[in-house]
């Protein structure tokens, strides 16, 4: 259920009713996704604290941008803990981003096919 994993009356709204600009930037989070979801990993991998606090923050803005509320907070909870240099549950909360993220994803292919109207 696509309105569970983004909210298109709200994007279409923070990008001003303009269906074009939303397929734009949701080929564009479609773009740099996959190079941020690495630079977590890495960070996350190399106790790099303020690179993962920098990059979950990069990724939590460009889900609100499709009020992906779920990806939004799987971003936020690994921005503050980058933020706080904590460890405990971080595992967990990379897989809860990665699984928002691969929810997301067909979510913004399916609007970028169908022009903003898939509803």
């Amino acid at each position: 259920m696509d309105g569970e994993i983004l909210n298109l009356a709200a994007a279409l709204d923070r990008m001003g009713g303009d269906t074009q600009l939303l397929e734009e930037v949701g080929r564009l989070f479609l773009e740099t996704t996959p190079k941020l979801l690495d630079q977590i990993r890495r960070a996350v991998a190399g106790g790099n604290w303020s690179g993962l606090e920098r990059a979950a923050h990069t990724l939590k803005g460009s889900a609100q941008n499709f009020g992906a509320t779920a990806a939004v907070e799987a971003a936020s909870r690994l921005e503050q803990m980058g933020r706080a240099g904590d460890r405990r549950g971080i595992d967990k909360a990379l897989a809860a981003l990665e699984t928002e993220i691969q929810r997301l994803e067909p979510a913004l292919v399916a609007l970028a096919k169908t022009g903003g109207a898939s509803r």
